[in-house]
């Protein structure tokens, strides 16, 4: 039941916005819409995240053993440095990665 109001005192009709009946106001809920068959795609994202930290695991720290070699013969850089500075990079990481 909806009001209007036409510079006189307010008029109460039985239509609705659209001109629907009051009746019309407690019909049933249309259909909820189906179920998309197939494969959430946010399972899509986290195997992307997956495959991308075995990528960086395998290649930056599995790998570190690798790197100092060449690290060595191409710079000049002592075992001992490249260390340290490994090091604090994962000790940096391990304090920023509760705040990321």
């Amino acid at each position: 039941m909806t009001a209007t109001r036409d510079q006189g005192p307010a008029i109460a009709t039985d239509a609705g916005v659209d001109g629907a009946s009051a009746a019309d106001a407690y019909a049933a809920p249309p259909a909820p819409p189906r179920k998309r068959r197939g494969i959430f795609f946010g399972w899509y994202i986290v195997a992307g995240g997956f495959v991308l930290n075995a990528i960086l695991g395998g290649l930056m720290f599995h790998a570190f053993g690798l790197y100092v070699v060449e690290f060595v013969e191409e710079f000049g850089w002592s075992r001992t440095a490249l260390s340290i500075a490994f090091s604090i990079q994962m000790v940096e990481a391990g304090l920023l990665g509760p705040i990321q």
